[in-house]
């Protein structure tokens, strides 16, 4: 099957479906329970080796990588009579994407059968291994690791696509810098960076890199500079084609229109902007999509990221079935921002994760024959699994002349399997004549899923609903003005200490922010220390408080110490710390300790305080779940 159209395919199913690709791949669902507990062996080095039997490889059994090394290696098979499969996930049992074997019998094991991934990652990295095979399974095989070959060619690089009038585009050859630096194109082999540079040109784009890789970072850096454009025709797949980790960056603008004026829209339905089958990141520079007639803008069968810059799917001739697809999609900062027809939905991926930025969506009636009365308001977000940590979400319904007892309307948020919304702004702009259709939550489900999805939103979310645009007023402490220089991130961790922002600060040391400390990276620690403050990206932050449940359940934690300057430490803060003896705050300025604070934690617990603020101290602590406690 043509991957183009496989992909549509596969992204529709994942919405009628629930989520569920295969019997193999249960979505983005965490499945680090499951896994952990179907382990069969680990690999950390070259030279081991894990023996799949045929019976585990009927149960889907999983084998644990635990990287030893910051080289590049090759994770292989040794079958003998038929393709295996390996599914990867990663260290927290989120899925990450199939081995698709572009890398055939890597280490000559004399069967073209046999699978492999080059895997380069950092020292300690940990991914799991979901072992299988294609079809009827008659074969025992292992699982193993070797150092790449040497003279192995796993090189980066880049393609152009030379525009044919009468057949489309052609794959030509590689980018030469003698052709092509003086109209904006250069590609640097040894950083891999590919720059974009006021280009204003019909060519495609295809960058290639490992043939099958596992890798922590991009390999390979697309960067836009000044004003480019890109326009295009009938081009299957994408216009810029990706098969290797990117990054793009840049303050510059990238915008894909049409080469001429689109008439026929069946000789552009197979046309995406940007096609990647590994992660992207894109990390500044502004995007455009202004081109006619597409199934979708973009498509990311791996992990898209938007750190910062903007995504604008603008208005054109006909629908698009989809927005944005991509695997997993996580959304830092930046904006995305929305004006176009979409049959389902501006947003689809197996795991949806929200931290930060702006998505800005007009939502249009959508003429649609399997919809009960043919008409119907989309849904932004379609996700299996769904969490939105913070940000801000606009979603402006437009007005339609077709009768309201001929349209159907979709909740703004549909979820496969979970939704949580923990935090963040949602505003619902719809006309007065419409409200009554709008559903009454947020939040819906879909998908024939047997267990009915969890939903849980917080009462920190800020949700409001109105007729107009003057209702998105974001709360004060969101929306204040900020002092030259400040930098706006409201989540960070250094080092094993996870933050939350309370309050801003600035480069250049004239405002000190504010943070609390609100968890950890590694459940493993046995001491925590808390300092007075802390620096983050150039800013400084004075940390003022330890949250509800920062260090709960820590079960091999022994000693915290915990600076001057915490005025307040959260409920259950250090809940279930049964091995946790000792604490030592050096903080004057506490003024509040949770309920629960202490409780189960170890009966020889000893708090050491100032010794003028022993008395009030001591009367908090014995009241926060542990009687026994001593403070002195």
């Amino acid at each position: 099957m043509n991957k183009k159209i496989f992909g549509l395919v596969f992204a529709i199913c994942l919405m009628i479906s629930g989520g569920v690709f295969s019997q193999n791949v249960n979505a983005a669902e965490n499945m680090k329970d499951e896994i952990e507990a179907n382990l069969v062996g680990t690999l950390s080095k070259p030279g081991d080796s894990v023996a799949i039997s045929i019976k585990q490889a009927y149960e889907n059994k999983y084998v644990k990588y635990v990287s030893s090394t910051d080289d590049t290696v090759i994770v292989y098979t040794d079958s003998s009579k038929i393709r295996p499969d390996m599914y990867i996930y990663d260290k927290d049992g989120n899925y990450v994407r199939k081995c698709i074997g572009n890398i055939n019998d890597p280490m000559k094991t004399g069967s073209e059968y046999n699978i492999g991934t080059l895997v380069k990652v950092k020292k300690g990295s940990t991914y799991y291994f979901e072992c299988g095979m294609e079809g009827e399974i008659t074969d025992n095989y292992n699982i193993k690791v070797a150092k790449v070959p040497e003279g192995y060619d796993y090189g980066c690089g880049v393609w152009v696509y030379e525009r044919n009038t009468n057949t489309g585009y052609e794959t030509s050859h590689a980018l030469d810098l003698e052709n092509y630096k003086n109209v904006g194109l250069t590609y640097d082999k040894k950083t891999k960076v590919f720059t974009l540079n006021n280009y204003k040109g019909n060519n495609g784009f295809y960058i290639y890199g490992y043939p099958d890789i596992l890798s922590d970072e991009p390999v390979v850096e697309i960067k836009v500079v000044g004003e480019n454009i890109i326009k295009s025709s009938c081009i299957n797949e994408g216009i810029i084609k990706i098969d290797a980790p990117v990054k793009i960056t840049g303050n510059g603008t990238l915008t894909f229109d049409d080469y001429k004026d689109a008439s026929d829209s069946e000789s552009y339905q197979y046309r995406d902007g940007i096609y990647s089958t590994y992660d992207l990141t894109i990390d500044g520079p502004v995007i455009n999509f202004d081109y006619d007639y597409s199934n979708t803008i973009m498509e990311v069968f791996g992990k898209l990221t938007l750190q910062n810059g903007k995504i604008n799917i603008n208005g054109g001739k006909g629908g698009v079935y989809i927005g944005i697809y991509a695997t997993t999609m996580e959304i830092n900062g930046g904006e995305i921002n929305s004006n176009r027809e979409t049959f389902y939905g501006i947003l689809s991926a197996r795991l949806f994760k929200m931290n930060g930025g702006t998505i800005n969506a007009v939502v249009k009636c959508t003429e649609k024959t399997n919809t009960p009365n043919n008409n119907c308001y989309r849904a932004v977000f379609y996700g299996s699994d769904i969490v939105i940590n913070d940000g801000v979400i606009i979603v402006q319904y437009e007005d339609t002349d077709i009768d309201k007892d001929k349209i159907d309307f979709e909740n703004p948020i549909l979820a496969g399997k979970s939704a949580t919304i923990n935090d963040g702004n949602i505003f619902i702009v719809i006309p007065d004549n419409l409200k009554e259709l709008l559903p009454k939550d947020i939040v819906g489900t879909y998908g024939t899923n047997t267990e009915k999805p969890i939903i849980k939103i917080s009462k920190n979310v800020n949700i409001v609903t109105g007729s107009s645009r003057d209702i998105i007023k974001i709360p004060k402490k969101e929306a204040e003005v900020k002092p030259e220089g400040q930098v706006v991130v409201t989540k960070f961790a250094v080092k094993n200490l996870k933050y939350k922002v309370l309050k801003a600060g600035t480069k250049d040391g004239k405002n000190i922010g504010e943070v609390s400390v609100v968890g950890v990276k590694k459940k493993t620690v046995k001491k925590i220390s808390v300092g007075a403050f802390v620096t983050y990206d150039g800013v400084k932050y004075r940390v003022v408080s330890i949250g509800n449940k920062a260090f709960s359940k820590l079960k091999k934690l022994k000693k915290v110490t915990i600076g001057k300057n915490v005025r307040s430490i959260g409920a259950k803060a250090f809940y279930a710390d049964k091995k946790l003896t000792k604490i030592i705050i050096k903080s004057k300025k506490l003024k509040n300790v949770g309920k629960n604070a202490i409780k189960k934690t170890s009966k020889k617990l000893v708090i050491t305080v100032p010794k003028k603020n022993k008395k009030s101290y001591a009367k908090k602590f014995r009241k926060a779940g542990n009687k026994k406690v001593v403070v002195k």
